[in-house]
């Protein structure tokens, strides 16, 4: 069996649980181990590698499954390129075309909608961004974290969660508004990561102390907390 040759810290799987998509984000050379840009895409079945995608000159953010296109996978690096990708030959498109390449900020987070219709992506400059990947443009900014912002997650498919190193959780709504729809507050930690329920109820968060919080999406509560990290 291959594998990565730097860190393996995203995975995702195909709606039909067939396919494991991997990469590494912030793939630079760890322990002496080369730096590593490839998308892997493994059969669960075979229970070995199927295609190894290869193309992004950055980091990858994110990768999945395209749902329009049956057979496809969709990768969002900080190159600012949107990739498709022939999953049967393994060959690559054409970079879709997206108003990212014209950012002078690079980004630093990224995440794709579970219906592939949304890009939202984070930059260095504590801004979010989304994107149409239907036609590739940007449909809005969102201004309000201070600080970077480490993860990105979606709520059903036209709602998302942003973590930053300002402590905050916010939740944000696709649309002209730019302001968020909501904010958390409780970490005194930077916010790493963010997961949301699949019925949009609930989202956890964990931050830099090793602290976990549960919050009700819908009474902006905080839940409970857990410290045994």
């Amino acid at each position: 069996v291959g594998s990565h040759t730097s860190i393996v810290s995203h995975i995702s799987c195909s709606d039909n649980g067939r396919f494991i998509l991997s990469f590494s984000q912030n793939a630079g050379i760890v322990d002496g181990r080369a730096r590593d840009l490839s998308i892997r895409v493994w059969d669960v079945e075979e229970r070995k590698e199927y295609r190894r995608l290869l193309g992004h000159s950055d980091d990858i953010l994110d990768a999945c499954m395209y749902r329009p296109i049956h057979g496809t996978v969709v990768s969002v690096a900080k190159d600012k390129t949107v990739r498709l990708w022939e999953l049967k030959s393994g060959i690559q498109g054409n970079p879709v075309h997206t108003r990212l390449e014209d950012l002078d900020q690079k980004l630093t987070a990224g995440r794709i909608s579970p219906n592939c219709r949304y890009l939202i992506a984070a930059t260095d400059a504590n801004r979010l961004i989304s994107l149409d990947l239907d036609n590739g443009h940007i449909l809005s900014q969102y201004l309000g974290h201070w600080a970077n912002i480490n993860q990105i997650a979606f709520v059903g498919d036209d709602r998302f969660l942003s973590v930053s190193d300002d402590w905050s959780v916010r939740l944000w709504k696709i649309s002209k508004n730019d302001s968020p729809e909501k904010m958390f507050f409780g970490h005194t930690a930077r916010v790493l990561c963010v997961a949301a329920s699949p019925d949009g109820s609930l989202a956890a968060s964990g931050d830099l102390q090793g602290h976990l919080f549960v919050w009700d999406l819908h009474r902006q509560t905080m839940l409970w907390k857990d410290e045994s990290h």
